[in-house]
């Protein structure tokens, strides 16, 4: 799914995705969440909706085993957890659902990966790309997540950047 996903240092300059999550209120615990979905859908007016698998998904090149990634944190210690596919049910289920991979960032960039289940085809075709999430937070932190593309388990050329 390489230059599906936006972000990353494909681009001509060098990016990356940085998420800062705050707290709303001092001694609660909170989430967040994103998902990289394709197909947004024509909705009344010009308006436009996420595909939760109401409409088709895309089919992705064959040959990738996994998602790859480079991430780390502001402060190193931040917690994040990421996954390919959603289970849920509807017209379009995603033919690759993985297994989430938690993660302990530190400040250093760090190749990971989420493997695909084996045997994993995309005849069905796929709406959710990538996912990262930060559940149970009890104090405010900051991630960077680059260079996110389903591969076929090489090495990624080159390290990210700031």
């Amino acid at each position: 799914m390489r230059g599906l996903l936006a972000g990353g240092t494909s681009g001509a300059a060098a990016q990356c995705w940085k998420v800062t999550y705050t707290l709303p209120d001092a001694g609660s615990a909170g989430f967040a969440a994103v998902e990289w979905q394709t197909d947004l859908q024509s909705m009344d007016m010009g308006a436009y909706s996420n595909n939760f698998g109401v409409a088709a998904g895309k089919i992705p090149p064959a040959g990738a085993i996994e998602a790859s990634f480079w991430a780390k944190g502001a402060v190193g210690g931040e917690t994040a957890t990421f996954s390919v596919g959603s289970g849920g049910t509807g017209p379009c289920t995603d033919a690759v659902v993985s297994s989430a991979v938690a993660v302990t960032l530190t400040k250093t960039w760090t190749k990971y990966s989420v493997p695909f289940p084996a045997g994993a085809t995309y005849a069905a075709g796929q709406v959710v790309g990538f996912t990262w999430d930060m559940g149970g937070l009890t104090a405010s932190q900051t991630i960077y997540i680059d260079n996110i593309q389903w591969d076929s388990g090489s090495p990624v050329d080159g390290g990210a950047t700031d």
